[in-house]
């Protein structure tokens, strides 16, 4: 029997219990990839070009996240747009330049929670009396003396009452797709060059015959 042939390598124990390994690994490397890149990624991302904020007050301007340089994840808007639980979430930074793009860049100075209590307060008053203003600046001492947390602001202080803007999520599987596409690629690429590097360190070639 030609000992450079891969019948000669499946005739041995040795190399029969190599290919279950090597079979195993692939199968696990793919496993694991995948299951990181829809762990980290998701399935559905936002499409930044194509979904929509809109502002409820002032202006009412209508704009993509893109336009004003920011990324929205999927993480608040998997199933649809809340407006409590995007105010609540790990979204500070995002909704401070929505508000900001809405209604003046002076809202970048202020505490979203603060803007949004005034919102409450304010809502369906064209003007303020004493009285109001008094209970104004009541409510912004209570929110910004001392330390709270931005859950405390949120649980203690807020109602929820008025939505400042809202968002029009559209959905995109493409970086999915490409990810996956170009993960399991290479993860394929980089066994079979692994197939290969062995064959030739055994039987001398890249291509050994049947």
């Amino acid at each position: 029997m030609n000992k450079k042939t891969i019948s000669y390598l499946n005739s041995k124990i040795w190399y029969r219990f190599l290919k279950v390994v090597f079979c195993f690994s692939i199968l696990a490397s793919i496993l694991i990839f995948n299951g990181f890149l829809i762990m980290i990624e998701g399935i559905k991302n936002i499409d930044n070009d194509k979904t929509l904020i809109y502002c409820l007050y002032k202006d009412k301007k209508v704009f993509s996240p893109k336009q004003i340089n920011i990324t929205l994840s999927a993480d608040y808007l998997k199933n649809g747009f809340n407006y409590q639980d995007f105010f609540e979430g790990d979204n500070i930074y995002i909704t401070k330049a929505i508000l900001q793009e809405c209604y003046g860049r002076d809202v970048s100075l202020y505490d979203i929670y603060v803007i949004q209590r005034l919102y409450e307060i304010m809502k369906n008053k064209k003007e303020l009396s004493e009285e109001d203003e008094r209970y104004l600046w009541f409510e912004i001492e209570k929110i910004t003396e001392g330390f709270k947390t931005n859950s405390q602001k949120s649980a203690e202080y807020l109602d929820y009452s008025v939505k400042l803007f809202d968002i029009k999520p559209v959905y995109s599987y493409a970086k999915f797709i490409k990810l996956f596409i170009m993960g399991n690629t290479i993860i394929l690429l980089f066994f079979e060059a692994l197939r290969r590097v062995f064959y030739y360190i055994v039987l001398g070639t890249i291509r050994p015959s049947r």
